[in-house]
């Protein structure tokens, strides 16, 4: 009898445990969140920059996923930053407006007389994964995925 006592009460234990579960609360979105700063610092009107994110959930480029300065790019699965936002030594930041399950950048340029550095640092969900500087003396270009 003793031993039934006690294994009923493990079971009434296990399956109050078991029964119920809390509410996990509203679904936790997947994907990442992404802030890229990016500046050229030296770079003139006669050399070329140019930076492209792409960014896709669910293996599709969608609808609005980008910020330039604070600015929704409305409709933009990519976007393009190239010379006119950089010139004199401007920083230009770069966000995701929402999770996004893949991140692509894709940047470079050419130096026309003198050399210009190319800055990237990337922030994927809130820690620094990259923080390039590198300086264009001809032609560069580089490639990232997140």
């Amino acid at each position: 009898m003793k031993k039934i006592v006690i294994f009923a009460v493990v079971m009434v234990g296990m399956i109050s445990f078991t029964s119920c579960s809390k509410d996990d609360g509203p679904d936790v979105q997947k994907g990442k969140t992404a802030k890229f700063t990016l500046s050229a610092p030296g770079l003139t009107s006669e050399d070329i920059v140019a930076f492209v994110f792409t960014g896709s959930m669910n293996g599709q480029v969608s609808g609005t996923s980008w910020k330039i300065n604070g600015i929704t790019q409305d409709n933009q699965g990519v976007i393009q930053i190239k010379n006119e936002l950089l010139i004199g030594n401007k920083t230009v930041i770069v966000e995701t407006t929402k999770p996004l399950d893949n991140i692509i950048v894709t940047f470079g340029g050419s130096s026309h007389n003198t050399p210009y550095t190319i800055k990237l640092r990337a922030e994927i969900n809130g820690k620094i994964e990259n923080d390039i500087s590198d300086i264009v003396n001809e032609t560069y270009s580089k490639s990232l995925n997140y």
